[in-house]
């Protein structure tokens, strides 16, 4: 079976076991926490080190601020034209001016270009996505809340995520001498192979279809912009670069762009009591339609490139 197929059935399953009560909230927590703090460390420490440094590498590291920022102004028309209230602001720059780029991203980039595209998916997601979400994101969810962000819980945030530190240590080890002795390798290869069935199925366990009917406009507008628009305004800007950013490379960041909204992201807006029902359509409704419009993307890259 091809490893596109695998996807969606890792989802039902996950689905399936919440529906029937098989699998419980604490089963969801316990696969995200192996999935953060041990498959996604080893994948990085496998993956960082053969990656070839070059400028071309800015381009994974900075698709992630270019669809946040361009989610705020975009907040900003909307919220000119529609008056929307903070909360609904703050659920829709935390949610769709974020992207899945692990639990969606690397399974979806795998499964369309192979393992030896993981290692771009890997700058897209820990310089990317997650740094957006532990500074700006955090930010965001403070000022939108009408809360307090101290520094200590900003920095704590970052240094105590277990699979940055495995991409700090994946660099130092690319850029030095040394490497990971073989064998330790069967237990990465094994942990991070675990990682497309234990993150989908997370991700199934977390699904909610429930809509406000309120809600479904501004429910639209996110979806259009964070599957459609956020990954042609990547698309157009990897039209424009030189030849020294490979194709590939190329691909990923695009496929990465056009992943439905962040599962962590849509947590922090609901903690925040950023309209909760909001924040949790977005990945309820955006997860099954990007299995519709990532296959889209995939295509139209083929055919341009």
């Amino acid at each position: 079976m091809h490893p596109f197929l695998l996807i969606p059935i890792y989802i039902f399953t996950g689905y399936f076991l919440k529906k029937t009560g098989i699998g419980k909230e604490s089963l969801a927590l316990w696969l995200n926490r192996i999935v953060i703090n041990a498959c996604l460390p080893s994948l990085a420490l496998l993956k960082v080190p053969r990656l070839q440094a070059s400028s071309a590498l800015l381009l994974p590291a900075s698709v992630a601020w270019v669809v946040f920022f361009v989610a705020f102004l975009f907040v900003l028309v909307l919220s000119w034209r529609l008056c929307l209230d903070n909360s609904t602001k703050g659920s829709f720059l935390l949610c769709c001016g974020l992207f899945n780029s692990a639990f969606i991203g690397f399974p979806m980039v795998q499964a369309l270009y192979g393992d030896h595209a993981l290692s771009v998916a890997i700058i897209t997601d820990q310089l990317g996505s997650f740094l957006v979400l532990s500074t700006a994101g955090l930010f965001a969810a403070a000022y939108y809340s009408g809360s307090h962000i101290s520094y200590k819980s900003f920095f704590a945030r970052i240094f105590s995520f277990a699979p940055f530190w495995a991409f700090l240590i994946a660099l130092f080890l690319k850029f030095s001498d040394l490497e990971i002795p073989n064998m330790f390798n069967p237990i990465l290869n094994f942990l991070s192979s675990l990682l497309t069935p234990l993150a989908l199925v997370a991700v199934g366990l977390q699904l909610n279809f429930l809509i406000d009917r309120n809600n479904v406009p501004i429910l639209i507008k996110g979806l259009f912009y964070k599957l459609i628009i956020a990954p042609m305004i990547i698309f157009l800007i990897v039209l424009c670069l030189q030849s020294e950013h490979n194709l590939l490379l190329k691909k990923v960041c695009v496929i990465q762009s056009a992943t439905p909204p962040m599962v962590s992201g849509s947590i922090l807006a609901i903690r925040n009591r950023l309209n909760p029902p909001l924040s949790a359509a977005f990945v309820g409704i955006g997860i099954p339609l990007s299995f519709v419009t990532i296959p889209l993307w995939f295509i139209l890259l083929e055919i341009i490139f």
